[in-house]
């Protein structure tokens, strides 16, 4: 099973805590689930606090479960997500690993946007304040044990700005959305084309038959 801890830092996402008053009129998971059904696809490029050094990159997604994101160095690293697989090209390895794709947002928090968000209630609890420019949902896992223990989003005008989360670890990272838009990507973006030359090891569940 694919997990957090071998996920690139730039899909990481934090807890932030706000003492704002509630103002929501209707309850905050369906408040939450309102904005990302609205959300089809999205696009933005990113900036990552939290680490020792600042981390950059773009990214694309489209529903169901599909995303591309490419890292800026230090980190320079591909990660697409056809909705069935995950690769990670790390480019200066020049090795790309192969799983299946964890659909849960709990792990993958980038998910929240491409996945089902309907399936919000069943796996966080969520609580909403606003100050008047911003919208800020904070989810906690129903479930402990999980690599991610709290993840905050925040929304102006129904588009993400900023993701934060807060991992088991107690490692903290903040990522601030630039240039948000709901660009709708070609299907090549999502349809990963191994380079010639790189080590590939593939740990998809024999199950699973997805063509690369």
């Amino acid at each position: 099973m694919l997990r957090l801890s071998k996920l690139p830092q730039s899909i990481a996402i934090f807890l932030l805590l706000f003492s704002l008053p509630t103002t929501a009129d209707m309850a905050p998971a369906e408040h939450l689930v309102e904005l990302l059904q609205g959300i089809e696809a999205l696009h933005a490029r990113y900036e990552q606090t939290g680490q020792q050094e600042m981390q950059t990159g773009e990214f694309w997604l489209r529903k169901p479960n599909q995303f591309r994101l490419e890292s800026a160095p230090p980190l320079s690293q591909t990660i697409v997500s056809d909705g069935y697989s995950l690769w990670t090209h790390d480019r200066d390895l020049e090795q790309v690993i192969v799983s299946t794709l964890n659909t849960q947002a709990e792990d993958i928090p980038l998910l929240l946007f491409a996945g089902e968000p309907g399936r919000l209630k069943d796996s966080f609890m969520v609580e909403y304040f606003e100050d008047g420019q911003h919208d800020y949902f904070v989810l906690t896992p129903l479930e402990e044990g999980g690599m991610v223990v709290g993840i905050a989003l925040a929304f102006q005008d129904d588009l993400p700005v900023k993701i934060s989360f807060e991992s088991a670890m107690n490692e903290q990272t903040i990522i601030h959305l630039l240039d948000v838009s709901q660009l709708l990507a070609d299907d090549t973006s999502f349809d990963y084309q191994i380079p010639d030359g790189v080590d590939v090891i593939d740990d998809r569940r024999p199950d699973v038959s997805i063509s690369d």
